[in-house]
């Protein structure tokens, strides 16, 4: 009933999967690699899959660091410098209002500034009446009068670095310490009735004496310029020293730049707002 040849012939269906089943028999490589067999899930099985990490290796690093600190090396002492100098603009402008104010308070008190007791002759009995006549007005933490104690006890400097003076042993002063840190001392100058000829304006040909300031007491730099800073008292009002037309104590002469005294830089300072004789040469 049925034909020997179709009992050995290979089943039909097995035809079409025999390379599936058996790679072996597949008459090219390439069909296995083109038909993979499906993968089915297996239940828990965990899949596991290669991780790549990035990272920089350590000269990198090294590298980084110091790029970073030649950067901080060249800006951070300009920002501080720069806020440094801010900071002693608005010291020195609160300084000015303060003794500008206790000028014209103490005038109210004691009739017009040339007729005060004291101006006729310097010494420092006479510059000590006239701090006297100022300290109601002004918050005083202590009055050292001609003594010690009010002022840095050591050598003051130049702008430029040379030594200058102790103004602390200096007995033709008068010196007080004000309660916001700042040291001031009082100079009678030979000008009896505010005389003082110092240039041709009003302010400047009516000088009675003068203020010097440290605007941050016995605190560092201590330095002219730098913190040290002086005031003509005028029959008028407060004179920084270096104010244009001042026939002594000129900006030219003694604050152009940071080789100067650094004696007169106070109208720089509160005119222009910045210590640019610092940096190059100024001038009016």
């Amino acid at each position: 009933m049925f034909n020997n040849k179709n009992k050995s012939a290979t089943p039909p269906y097995k035809l079409g999967f025999s390379h599936l089943i058996n790679p072996s028999r597949s008459n090219s490589k390439s069909q296995v690699e083109a038909h993979p067999s499906p993968t089915l899930p297996v239940q828990g099985e965990r899949t596991i899959t290669a991780k790549y990490s990035c990272g920089f290796t350590l000269a990198e690093v090294l590298i980084t660091l110091v790029i970073i600190g030649v950067i901080a090396a060249l800006t951070v002492p300009s920002m501080l410098n720069k806020y440094q100098e801010k900071e002693t603009v608005a010291k020195l402008k609160k300084c000015y209002s303060i003794l500008s104010s206790a000028i014209k308070l103490a005038e109210n008190s004691n009739g017009p500034i040339d007729g005060w007791e004291g101006w006729e002759e310097s010494s420092g009995e006479n510059a000590l009446k006239i701090l006297n006549i100022l300290a109601p007005h002004l918050n005083i933490m202590k009055n050292c009068g001609t003594g010690t104690g009010c002022w840095y006890s050591g050598m003051y400097k130049h702008l430029r670095g040379t030594d200058w003076s102790n103004y602390d042993e200096d007995t033709s002063r008068a010196r007080a310490y004000l309660a916001d840190g700042i040291s001031i001392q009082v100079h009678v100058l030979n000008s009896p009735n505010c005389t003082g000829h110092y240039g041709e304006s009003k302010l400047l040909s009516n000088i009675c004496g003068s203020i010097n300031v440290d605007i941050n007491g016995p605190k560092k730099p201590n330095q002219a310029g730098k913190d040290y800073f002086s005031f003509y008292i005028s029959k008028y009002g407060l004179v920084p020293w270096g104010t244009q037309g001042i026939t002594s104590y000129s900006l030219d002469k003694y604050c152009k730049n940071k080789q100067s005294t650094g004696w007169t830089c106070a109208a720089w300072v509160l005119s222009k707002g910045n210590m640019d004789y610092l940096y190059h040469d100024v001038s009016w």
